[in-house]
């Protein structure tokens, strides 16, 4: 068998298990994922949302965090930073939504 290269779709599809700890990985299951949030106000009501890397433990988003801390704008805003914890295969909004507007 060849190499698979990225562009193949299963080459992502094995990655995609990989992560989730399919049978037969070397990779332990991640029972929880980090989500490290950047945001600040601009004014008027608008905010600038950057999602600034996704985390194996609590510990790396924190890390990655104190790295972007040495950069100009998050050194500015420190307050500004969020890590959300995500539980593989579970849902996170189990409604519906509804839009209104002003």
């Amino acid at each position: 068998m060849g190499v698979m290269e990225e562009n193949d779709p299963k080459w992502f599809d094995d990655k995609v298990l990989d992560i989730k700890g399919s049978p037969g990985s070397d990779m332990p299951q991640a029972a929880s994922l980090f989500v490290l949030w950047h945001s600040h106000e601009l004014g008027a009501g608008e905010t600038d949302d950057k999602l600034l890397g996704v985390y194996s433990n609590k510990a790396q988003a924190e890390a990655a965090k104190g790295r972007r801390l040495q950069n100009r704008g998050f050194r500015e805003t420190p307050e500004g930073f969020h890590i959300s914890e995500y539980k593989l295969d579970q849902d996170e909004w189990s409604g519906g939504f509804s839009t209104s507007r002003g």
